[in-house]
This record gives structure tokens, sequence and C-alpha cells, in this order.
């Protein structure tokens, strides 16, 4: 095993051990707090991977309304269609 997954292995099971010390409502609370830490640090790697995608508002919004036309004249331009509805 390598040193550093074995210092980690032991950082772990030192965590562990003082967790299960502590009362159950505090318990409760550092696992809200650490699952909000994975959740905070799960969403940033999402945005960091995202990066920009170099359109403006105004060419997004051709383009949804593209699609918009071409969803609409699929469907026969019938207005009481159950599918898509559009938000206007």
């Amino acid at each position: 095993m390598k040193y550093a997954s074995l210092k980690d292995n032991l950082n772990y099971i030192r965590a562990l051990r003082l967790a299960e010390q502590l009362p159950d409502e505090e318990k409760a609370r550092l696992c809200r707090d650490l699952m909000d830490e994975v959740r905070k640090s799960r969403l940033e790697g999402l945005l960091a991977g995202t990066g920009e995608t170099g359109l403006s508002d105004e060419e997004i919004l051709a383009e949804v309304e593209y699609v918009r036309q071409i969803m609409y004249e699929e469907r026969g331009g019938d207005e009481n269609h159950s599918g898509y509805k559009s938000v206007d």
C-alpha cells in the first residue's frame, strides 16, 4: 500500500473514531455539513467543466426560437396539440 493512501486511511479512521464519540445530534449535524461540502464540491466541478460557450444571449435566444419553430411545424402548427406548448 502506498504511503499516501495509508496516511489517508489512518486519517479517515481517526476522524471516524472522533465522530463516534459525538452525541447523536452532533453526528447528524456533522453528516449534514459533510453532505453540504460534497454537494458544493460536485457543483464546483460541474461548473468548472462547462466553461464559456462563446454564445451571446441573443444567439442562444435565436437558437431556442428556431427549435420552437421546428417543433411547431412538426406537429402541424396545431396550438391545441397535447405536446410542447410555448411559454409565450
